[in-house]
């Protein structure tokens, strides 16, 4: 009776901790490489995104990553893990909107650097705070790699999802310009 009530509980556990981050992961990896797929449009209808335009700013992403890493670990050590993964989904997405906005190299520097702020300590804060807090050591592994799978799946998912968003006219930026 006591295993089945251990076991009954993990799976609780898995499906309210591996879950919703699992989720989490493969927006953030969705996210990191939309960029990527958005250019095949974006140069086009924003005259101003040069190859080194766009360069510079997928990689000001990472710049807001690292400086925000650690800081934002520490501030999740100290308070919530899950309030901090909550507000790095919340910035996230205030940034992902006001994207939609930019109309200069400023904008796109500036939300692609505060894009990477944003999204930075969420791999840290899963793996370092939020499941040693959930799994015991031995468990810790296989829940570290059924979160690793969520990056193949983002790749299997957003990839197609990028095309499609491409291709409809109503997502398209000339469906836009039309509506």
């Amino acid at each position: 009776m006591e295993n089945l009530d251990l076991d009954r509980l993990k799976r609780k556990r898995d499906w309210r901790i591996i879950l919703p981050v699992f989720l989490v992961s493969i927006i953030a990896c969705i996210d990191r490489v939309n960029v990527a797929y958005a250019k095949l449009t974006m140069t086009q209808d924003l005259p101003w995104i040069t190859p080194e335009v766009f360069g510079a700013g997928a990689g000001i992403f990472f710049v807001g990553y690292l400086i925000f890493e650690i800081p934002g670990s520490l501030v999740a050590a100290k308070f919530s893990a899950t309030k901090w993964i909550a507000r790095i989904m919340f910035t996230w997405g205030l940034v992902c909107v006001a994207m939609a906005f930019m109309t200069t190299q400023f904008h796109f520097y500036l939300c692609r650097f505060l894009l990477g702020a944003s999204e930075a300590s969420l791999y840290p804060v899963i793996y370092s705070i939020l499941f040693p807090r959930w799994f015991t050591a031995a468990e810790r592994s296989r829940a570290t790699s059924l979160m690793l799978t969520s990056l193949l799946l983002s790749n299997i998912i957003g990839a197609p999802l990028a095309g499609v968003l491409l291709e409809t006219s109503f997502f398209g930026m000339h469906g836009w310009q039309e509506l």
